[in-house]
């Protein structure tokens, strides 16, 4: 919902604009919104205008994640999420860059002609970099990778951009960068702060954030459901194939900028490090943990859970990596990643030593693997949940999935092989069966946690006997602030 607050009173007012988040404000005060259910980053939905007059906003433009008006308010810059790719168009329709991640917080600088924005490599992780862009496309990298980004404005003389980062941690701090790439420190904070505006006299609009992630879960020895967290940030990433073993991050300020990944006996006993990086799966034999390492380049790689060194997978032509997991045998992985200039796709490769193999076209992405080995499950650009053999034959079509905001995600196939679970998140966990066969859904079941304020539910996980699963929670809480004085 949409409020407005006067600087010189403590009284705020809805605007009545419910079921969306605000983007951009004109010059003449018209309002760019985003409408969604899912007011969280990395979602997309519907751009609209709502005059300043009042009336009812217009909608403009599907699949819309960041939009912001033109000093003049004569047009707007956007991202789009298109055919697996983020788009960044100004105007609307004119594409300046793709990406195979995610653009954020694009804003137009005063005099029009540049276009910043952040640059993230991975999906769901805002980890990446400052840029600027003309509109005829050509881009320049402003910063290093900084460990999380969140809020970017031009200074008002258009020779600074004013960003909330960190690099060492997931708490931000204010920076700011010449268009030479001349990093400075503005401010410091003690806690994590989000920046959205600075006004034309240089006062800064920001918010202090409290940050928190959680993780509940119930295995098949158990009789209900449990906390599984550690530490400030954990989030879960795989399970054992007996519903015993969670695989988790620790993504926090503790983990630094490359996290580290975590085995945690489903009992609740005190977790294990097994190093850095993210976790993604772990094999059939349990002996070993697949994750992401974010280095530069990000690559694959084999964490041994017990005694043993940690393997770096090959990486061919592939930069980026979003998901992964084991295919039956032990023996090959299935991964979504991305080669340079190119849409995610999902690659099968042989452990620890073969190259990576395109199974699926550009924009199909998935790596859910079938109980016999024999499909990979896939949602396709137009959100179509596909199966793609892997001994031959053509893909077949299942069911389309929720599309948009709070997409739907693929969690595991049944034992039977007959039916994948997927989940819908937002401020609760919806998670559905789908037959293979007839494309036919039912709800499975809902979760919600015990307290639900500022919090979204995803990342569900399960076993194929779907008796041991968990899931994942975030929890948010803002303050909002004017900050005067900063230089």
């Amino acid at each position: 919902e949409v409020f407005e607050t006067r600087t010189d009173l403590s009284q705020t007012r809805s605007l009545g604009l419910r079921g969306a988040s605000l983007q951009s404000v004109s010059r003449t005060g018209d309002l760019a919104l985003r409408k969604q259910v899912d007011a969280w980053a990395w979602t997309d939905g519907t751009l609209a205008i709502a005059p300043g007059s009042g009336s009812a906003p217009r909608d403009l433009l599907e699949d819309v994640s960041y939009a912001d008006w033109s000093s003049q308010g004569s047009t707007l810059a956007v991202v789009r999420r298109v055919g697996g790719e983020d788009r960044l168009e100004m105007p609307p329709g004119h594409v300046i860059l793709k990406t195979s991640g995610w653009f954020g917080d694009v804003r137009v600088a005063p005099d029009g002609r540049r276009i910043a924005f952040t640059d993230h490599s991975v999906m769901y992780d805002d980890r990446g970099s400052v840029a600027v862009a003309d509109t005829a496309g050509r881009k320049t990298a402003l910063t290093n990778e900084f460990a999380s980004l969140q809020g970017l404005v031009w200074s008002q003389d258009g020779r600074e951009i004013w960003f909330a980062g960190e690099t060492r941690s997931s708490r931000r701090d204010l920076y700011a960068v010449t268009l030479d790439g001349r990093v400075r420190g503005v401010a410091r904070f003690p806690s994590s702060v989000v920046l959205y505006d600075m006004a034309p006299d240089g006062r800064v609009l920001l918010a202090s954030q409290r940050g928190q992630t959680g993780i509940r879960g119930r295995s098949s020895t158990g009789d209900k459901e449990r906390e599984l967290g550690w530490l400030d940030m954990p989030w879960p990433r795989a399970l054992s194939l007996d519903g015993r073993i969670l695989l988790l991050d620790d993504i926090g300020e503790t983990a630094g900028p490359i996290y580290s990944v975590y085995l945690r006996n489903m009992d609740g006993s005190p977790p294990m490090r097994l190093g850095e990086g993210s976790g993604r799966a772990l094999s059939p034999d349990g002996r070993w943990a697949l994750a992401i390492a974010y280095g530069q380049p990000h690559r694959l790689v084999l964490i041994p859970t017990g005694s043993g060194d940690t393997i770096s997978l090959p990486s061919g032509q592939v930069e980026t990596y979003q998901d992964a997991g084991f295919l039956p045998d032990g023996r090959r992985i299935a991964f979504v990643g991305a080669e340079r200039g190119h849409p995610q796709r999902t690659w099968i490769q042989e452990v620890p030593e073969g190259l990576p193999s395109a199974l699926t076209p550009e924009g199909a992405a998935g790596t859910t693997v079938s109980p016999d080995g024999r499909w990979v499950a896939a949602g396709t650009q137009d959100s179509t949940l596909v199966l793609f053999p892997l001994q031959g034959g053509e893909p077949r079509a299942v069911a389309k999935l929720v599309p948009g905001e709070g997409r739907e995600s693929v969690s595991q196939w049944s034992a039977d092989g007959r039916t994948l679970f997927v989940s819908h998140g937002g401020t609760r966990l919806d998670v559905f069966g789908i037959d293979v066969q007839s494309g036919a859904r039912r709800l499975w079941r809902t979760f919600e946690v015990p307290d639900p304020a500022g919090v979204r539910v995803s990342d569900f996980i399960i076993t194929r006997d779907a008796r041991s699963y968990a899931y994942g929670y975030m929890r948010f809480l803002d303050e909002l602030f004017l900050v005067e004085g900063l230089k």
